[in-house]
């Protein structure tokens, strides 16, 4: 009962320029804050030296393009050569947004699909 009470209690003073929005804000601010990061022997708490380790980190985790030694031969698959060349490229901001256009399509065709099944049972 208490959780409902808060979320109503959200919901309603949620946006507002109140104390309990400020107090959300400052606990989430808090909550993401990332005081020190330590990296082998050194701790980290300057913000430039902790986006360094953090560049580093996710850098030497998903590694570099490299070339490939090995192939595989898709005609002993039966299957035609393709050029997958296209794959090393990267994503334009052309291709996200032509993506993004479309899944809002389906998302609508989704919605309108469901509401149509509703209004046809709400009618009987």
């Amino acid at each position: 009962m208490a959780r409902l009470r808060s979320r109503v209690r959200y919901l309603r003073d949620g946006d507002a320029n109140t104390s309990f929005f400020h107090k959300q804000a400052a606990f989430r601010k808090r909550k993401n804050f990332i005081p020190k990061l330590i990296d082998g022997d050194s701790v980290a708490t300057a913000q430039e030296d902790k986006h360094k380790i953090m560049y580093h980190f996710y850098e030497n985790l998903l590694g570099t393009a490299s070339n490939r030694s090995l192939s595989l031969d898709l005609e002993v698959f039966h299957r035609e050569r393709m050029d997958l060349s296209a794959l090393d490229n990267p994503i334009t901001e052309e291709e996200v947004w032509e993506t993004i256009k479309i899944y809002q399509l389906i998302e609508l065709r989704v919605q309108t699909v469901t509401l149509a099944g509703f209004t046809r049972r709400a009618g009987r």
